[in-house]
């Protein structure tokens, strides 16, 4: 549809308006006046003079048309390509465009009100996308496969693992595990996979499970390390590892990072970036 609008913006000419207005008043001239002409006699009186007035005025216009016409066009033309650009930011604007390790490009912020209408599982991918962007903005390393990251808002939602594993370039300690919540309102946070949660405080986000204990608790990083990076686990398990709570805003901002305790149970530090 973006496309479409530029197509069209493009094509619009205003000569194109008044050739097809010429055309429109020979028609009237040949077939309705020529036409009736023949029959005069039969139609009302000054019925004719009145249908004759009518085309001299159209083509009065149409000759003094070109500079308001031209206004008009090129009005429409500007809208139309500000609807496109809305139209590229929605479908596309928040494309990763990783490369490796590499810095993204700066990642497209939507205005907060286009943001309330997504869908939560859309609301989590853009705060995750937007809180790797800060990590690697800042040198962090991302340390997930591939096929683990969140590259645009059509992914799907990867599911309850861990949203971030870092490299740490000011150690110690030299690796950071991150979990993600979007903000959606007061009190209303969305996770990566979709999940909303209602909490009047940070640990409040954060859920028990049955085998691991509590989310973001070393246990439960250490239970899903494998899983996420192989052979790298062991690696980070040894060196050590600092577990952030990112919040991101509705306005495409991180909000805050607050820096766990073991058991995911207190808040060491917020940072506020």
């Amino acid at each position: 549809m973006a496309d479409w609008c530029r197509d069209k913006a493009k094509s619009l000419a205003v000569q194109d308006i008044i050739n097809r207005w010429k055309v429109l008043n020979k028609i009237f001239a040949d077939e309705v006046i020529g036409r009736l002409s023949k029959v005069e006699y039969a139609l009302p009186n000054g019925a004719m003079s009145d249908l004759r007035h009518l085309l001299a005025e159209s083509q009065r216009l149409q000759n003094q048309a070109v500079r308001p016409l031209q206004s008009a066009v090129d009005e429409v033309k500007v809208t139309l390509n500000r609807i496109a650009n809305a139209l590229e930011k929605e479908v596309g604007g928040l494309q990763a465009a990783r490369v490796g390790n590499k810095t993204p490009v700066r990642l497209e912020r939507h205005d907060p009100n286009i943001v309330r209408g997504w869908n939560n599982a859309k609301k989590g991918l853009y705060g995750e996308l937007i809180s790797d962007e800060y990590m690697v903005n800042k040198g962090f390393n991302n340390l997930l496969p591939d096929n683990r990251r969140v590259r645009s808002l059509e992914d799907a939602p990867k599911g309850r693992g861990i949203d971030g594993i870092y490299g740490n370039p000011n150690p110690p300690p030299p690796y950071v595990v991150t979990e993600t919540k979007f903000r959606t309102d007061a009190d209303q946070y969305v996770d990566s996979d979709g999940t909303l949660t209602r909490a009047k405080s940070p640990l409040g986000l954060l859920g028990n499970t049955k085998s691991s204990g509590r989310q973001m608790s070393d246990q439960w990083v250490n239970d899903r390390l494998e899983k996420e990076i192989g052979d790298k686990a062991r690696d980070v398990r040894q060196g050590g590892y600092e577990k952030w709570l990112m919040i991101v805003g509705p306005d495409g901002k991180i909000e805050a990072i607050h820096k766990l305790n073991p058991g995911a149970t207190g808040i060491k530090q917020t940072v506020k970036p």
